[in-house]
């Protein structure tokens, strides 16, 4: 159930640089209020999704006194969020801060969960593992991979969506290549149908950074936009998008030439959300060497170009950023940030035209490995914000942003 108590009340914004009723499209104050989350001690890696009725529904591992770990789900509404329920359970599990499982929720109550499993001895050898679900998530189906290489390399960074006629789309890291000296990380691609079975899996990106989350998108015609982060061999890692349109995906395109060069993956990547046929993109990168940043840019044309971008952040940004659109010219950013001593997860509302609110913090956490990557997503009327608590247990927290 919601709190009764707010942890911030009604902060003014002013626009950065402009009055604030000069630009109606901005929020003019924001309430921040603390829910209850179905969640106890030793939830973690949480995830957030908008399902295609509308409703945002929370997933998270769920750490047991026996050592093994469940993957659960919530649904929010006007009443809070709904008991928790159990997708599936193992104790041979890879459970990693960084590679949080997904959630896609599509139509007539198809669902479709991952999560990653060992499959050798190595420490990053795993698999991703996919269940599905007809009935609204109260029975799930036999868990499957969508690869079939069998090599015990690293699988994972997963995004998932929903498409028409209750299918999905899911993208994800494949190091199968890796087996060969100097082979790359791979990012493939495959449909689940409606009847939970694999098809079309598929080879989308022969070199990418080796541990950086991926992101996904649709829009109403069942056309795709991804955003990861790529890799050169000259070691520059910027962000790339992808789109599939006409039954093909096209070649990477960057989103924007950051020319950050970086021996090694900096475990921080893109997010990017749709509102018809206006892409939101929120990244972290460190340009040309320069200092951490947290941008956001918007595409007007299903993301075959980006806008100019903006900085979000106001410096010490750890990034792990998320974003939601709240509409075809708005949305709004989470990120991490050092503040003195303390880590805290910043929000912003941005908008096409390059206007933004003031940053307003909407909750702490620590900058140590444990605490994740908080996730945001919009139900239509408010935004909603989780993340891990590691002083807590860890345990997840999470808000309801209302903007007026």
């Amino acid at each position: 159930m919601i709190s009764r108590y707010f942890f911030a009340i009604l902060t003014t914004l002013a626009l950065c640089g402009q009055q604030a009723n000069s630009q109606p499209n901005l929020p003019t104050s924001i309430m921040v209020r603390e829910l209850e989350t179905p969640a106890g001690v030793g939830s973690a890696e949480p995830n957030l999704v908008r399902g295609r009725d509308g409703y945002v529904y929370l997933s998270w591992i769920q750490k047991n006194p026996d050592t093994s770990h469940t993957l659960f789900f919530s649904r929010f509404d006007s009443a809070g969020w709904i008991p928790a329920k159990p997708v599936s359970s193992g104790r041979d599990w890879f459970v990693n801060w960084a590679d949080f499982p997904a959630l896609a929720v599509g139509e007539s109550g198809s669902m479709l969960a991952s999560w990653l499993k060992k499959s050798g001895e190595d420490t990053y050898a795993y698999d991703v593992m996919l269940s599905h679900s007809r009935d609204g998530g109260r029975t799930w189906g036999g868990p499957f991979s969508p690869h079939n290489d069998k090599t015990e390399t690293e699988h994972g960074f997963v995004s998932l969506l929903a498409l028409p006629e209750r299918e999905f789309a899911a993208i994800w890291l494949d190091g199968r290549e890796m087996v060969k000296p100097d082979g790359p990380m791979t990012l493939r691609a495959a449909r689940i149908d409606a009847d939970g079975k694999l098809r079309d899996e598929k080879l989308i990106d022969p070199k990418v950074c080796d541990c950086c989350q991926t992101s996904m998108a649709r829009f109403s015609d069942g056309s795709l936009v991804v955003a990861y982060r790529d890799r050169h061999d000259n070691e520059v890692r910027d962000i790339a998008i992808l789109r599939y349109a006409k039954g093909d995906w096209t070649k990477p395109v960057p989103l924007h030439t950051d020319n950050w060069r970086i021996v090694g993956c900096p475990v921080n990547g893109p997010s990017l959300d749709t509102y018809d046929h206006t892409v939101g993109a929120a990244w972290f990168t460190m340009e040309a060497g320069d200092s951490a940043r947290v941008y956001a840019a918007f595409s007007s044309n299903r993301g075959e170009e980006f806008g100019a971008p903006m900085r979000v952040d106001m410096g010490s940004a750890l990034g792990r950023a998320d974003l939601c659109m709240l509409d075809h010219k708005r949305a709004c950013v989470v990120w991490l940030q050092t503040v003195g001593k303390d880590t805290k997860i910043f929000m912003r509302v941005v908008t096409d035209s390059g206007t933004m609110s003031n940053p307003m913090s909407v909750g702490q956490t620590s900058a140590d490995r444990e605490s994740g990557f908080p996730r945001i997503a919009f139900d239509g009327e408010h935004v909603i914000v989780v993340w891990t608590d590691p002083a807590a247990g860890p345990k997840l927290r999470a808000a309801q942003l209302v903007l007026e």
